[in-house]
Parts: C-alpha cells; structure tokens; sequence
C-alpha cells in the first residue's frame, strides 16, 4: 500500500482548510452528489471518493517515514445483548462504522468521542470506557491520510436508543459481531475489536 505523506502536500502549509485533488493535487475540490459523496477536481475534472486534506484545526502529524497521520476517536455504543449501534456511511469509505472522527487541535480524546457521539448519532456518551489506544495502518478515510491513531471507547446502554443520524449517515442497526466482516464495516473497526 502507497501511503499518503510530506511530499503529498505543498512545500508550505495553507493557514486555512484547504482541499486538494487526490489526482493532480490542485485546489479547487467540489462536492458531488451526497449519498454517495464524491468529490471534482475544478482543475483536471477527475472524480475521485476521497481528498487531500490539510486543516491546521485537526491533529495530525508526519511519523517517522514521513506518513501522514491522523489522530482519531470513536465510540462502540452497545446493549446488554452485545449488539453494537452501527451506521452506513454516506462518504468514503462507504461501509458500516461506529460514531466517530478527527481530533481537533487542542482536544482531548475523550471529548472529542463525546462531540463525534453525539454530532453523528444523537446519543449524549456520558459514561466511555476506554477500549483500545494504538496505532492503524491501512485505515484510509476522506481527508486521505491512510494511518490513523485511535483512541476508541464503549458506551454501554441498557435499552434502545433514540438515534439520530447527521449527513455522514444514511442508515443504522444494531450488529452482532458475528455479522461483520471486511465487505460491510470499516476496517478500524474490525481491528479495534479483533485486539480489544
């Protein structure tokens, strides 16, 4: 796998968010379509599921090999029966995750997996355990980084739950683990509960 790294971006970062062509790495990146979301080059028109991204708001950083790296949360909301709360994403990767998210400058990690809980499936987390703190390789997401450190919670509820989905979701379950595999669920997922 090529991973996204320093010489990706241009020699001088953008004080801004600014988005860039998977392709030419031009600016001028449009939105197409929403369910799936797709993105344009204004510059070369190629099409592609992901971006480049560069937020000076978000953490991330270059390892060692100069790789891009993303810092990222998420919540594994579950019943009694074990089934976890899962939702079908409307970007890239189009599969089945939990709620979750980028780190933004200057947040920790366990509010940040409380702000993506509730933005993304309406549930306040208020009791998080941590599952898992480490490391993914090969986690690829939308802003193009392919690497991302995770810092992943439960949230145990003992009855349904009122979920309410933002635009990153177009449908939600709940899910044995037993249900979920490569072809349907995001891979940190799948990582996460395989070493947790």
């Amino acid at each position: 796998m090529t991973y996204t790294s320093r010489s990706d971006f241009p020699d001088t970062f953008p004080d801004t968010k600014t988005q860039y062509c998977w392709q030419c790495k031009a600016t001028g990146v449009s939105k197409v379509g929403t369910d799936p979301v797709k993105y344009q080059c204004e510059t070369c028109s190629a099409v592609s599921d992901r971006v480049l991204i560069y937020d000076p708001n978000m953490q991330m950083y270059f390892d060692e090999q100069e790789r891009l790296v993303h810092e990222s949360c998420g919540v594994f909301i579950m019943r009694g029966d074990g089934k976890i709360l899962l939702f079908q994403r409307t970007k890239f990767p189009y599969l089945l995750t939990i709620p979750a998210g980028h780190i933004e400058q200057g947040e920790e990690p366990l509010a940040a997996a409380k702000r993506e809980s509730e933005e993304e499936v309406g549930i306040k987390a208020d009791n998080l355990t941590v599952l898992f703190d480490g490391t993914i390789e090969g986690d690829s997401c939308l802003g193009g980084a392919d690497i991302h450190n995770w810092h992943a919670y439960t949230q145990k509820i003992t009855d349904g739950a009122d979920v309410v989905l933002d635009e990153e979701g177009s449908d939600w379950g709940w899910y044995d683990r037993s249900e979920l595999s490569s072809a349907n669920t995001v891979q940190p997922v799948l990582y996460i509960l395989e070493h947790s």
